[in-house]
């Protein structure tokens, strides 16, 4: 199956579980299949556009050519099936057809928007899935106090022991609050298992630290990208912008994700 078939089934809800999470997969890695998912999504959007515009003017057709008395019976008592019987079916099939069309264009206004927005949001996951894959893989600890037990957590993590990993980090934060290394690497790996409320958490913490080069707010932007409920995008927004104004650690990939959110 090629690329255009695949994308066009995971539009259409047609792969199985595996398929589509293998999918998903691909696109968080793969660019140009990313790219390839916005390109049919803006394609269909286009071609729906283009039926809309046609459905519409045959819509201004047909309402022009109704005569002004089709909706006015113009002998008070007739027979049903008398002679104007074709004229009342005829004004009451283009009142049905006129409804229908009107449901066609609220239809497909309606999922225009839809998949603009599924084409966005698309493209903006996929971009941050590669920040983070390229960010977010291996570790490399600090010196402080805690170097043993950080290294270990480093090594947890960069042989892919996650959850082992945060278990040690977390065992430093309960000894050392304010340590940032422990509090940053914890927010990256409850970053990376999809844990975003306790990843948001501990990047805000991190950001109240009083830091020379401090990415806080920059990776608690990405938490809330990433957990997307309602009203987490503006929440974004604003701390990209914070982060952009002050000048604070992450700024061009902020000023990139905005331009990807806008």
């Amino acid at each position: 199956m090629d690329d255009f078939a695949i994308i066009e089934s995971y539009v259409n809800g047609q792969l199985s579980p595996t398929e589509k999470a293998a999918f998903d997969d691909a696109l968080r890695s793969d660019q140009a299949l990313a790219d390839a998912l916005a390109f049919y999504l803006l394609t269909k959007q286009v071609a729906q556009q283009e039926a809309r515009e046609q459905r519409r003017a045959e819509f201004e057709a047909l309402r022009h050519q109704l005569p002004d008395t089709a909706f006015v019976e113009e002998t008070p008592v007739r027979p049903l099936w008398g002679s104007t019987s074709g004229r009342w079916i005829a004004a009451a099939a283009s009142i049905v057809l006129l409804l229908g069309l009107g449901w066609y264009f609220v239809r497909s206004s309606t999922g225009l928007g839809d998949q603009t927005e599924v084409a966005e949001n698309t493209a903006l996951n996929a971009q941050i899935d590669q920040y983070i894959e390229a960010n977010f893989t291996t570790l490399s600890p600090s010196m402080s106090g805690e170097a043993d037990s950080l290294q270990t957590g480093v090594e947890y993590f960069n042989t892919g022991r996650l959850a082992d990993a945060g278990r040690v980090f977390d065992g430093i934060l309960q000894r050392q609050p304010d340590n940032d290394t422990a509090l940053k690497y914890a927010g990256i790996v409850s970053l990376r298992l999809g844990n975003y409320d306790q990843a948001i958490t501990q990047f805000r913490r991190l950001s109240q630290l009083d830091l020379i080069k401090n990415p806080g707010l920059f990776y608690e932007a990405l938490a809330y990208l990433k957990r997307g409920q309602p009203m987490d995008k503006s929440q974004a927004e604003k701390l990209l912008d914070e982060v952009i104004n002050k000048n604070l650690d992450g700024k061009q990939e902020a000023e990139e994700l905005t331009k990807a959110i806008h």
